[in-house]
């Protein structure tokens, strides 16, 4: 080899690092967009409430839709049997019969906690009304 050709040689390998950290340079600087434009937006998920949601939070989603599920089915038994009782059929799908029950007991369930002596007989005294305004009567 003569010295030119390593010069040549010496010059080509100079030319090459140079574009290797000019791409390298470039990819962190992608890189860094990136880690950049997903904290933001992170941080605007976690604005609007959707951020960091886990898989226990799925699951704890998947649990309480099945115990809310069962809670239905068994409110459904007794509106039934209620109407079966009655000799009317019900007078609403099971998930609005559902979410009657549902609201009553959560109002006796506020009231409890905020204090009312009431509280607890209100449900008992208003359980009847609902049954009875949830059957068909002719």
């Amino acid at each position: 080899m003569t010295a030119s050709s390593d010069r040549t040689l010496t010059l080509t390998q100079v030319a090459e690092r140079s574009r290797d950290r000019v791409a390298r340079r470039q990819v962190d600087k992608f890189a860094e967009r990136r880690a950049q434009l997903a904290s933001a937006a992170l941080q605007t998920l976690a604005e609007l409430g959707y951020a960091r949601t886990s898989l226990r939070d799925k699951a704890f989603r998947s649990d309480a839709r099945e115990i809310d599920q069962s809670l239905e089915r068994m409110i459904w038994r007794i509106v039934t049997k209620f109407a079966d009782l009655a000799g009317a059929p019900p007078a609403v799908p099971s998930a609005v019969a559902y979410a009657v029950f549902d609201g009553l007991f959560q109002h006796a369930l506020i009231d409890h906690l905020a204090g009312h002596d009431h509280a607890a007989h209100d449900p008992e005294q208003n359980v009847q009304h609902v049954l009875d305004s949830l059957i068909v009567r002719s």
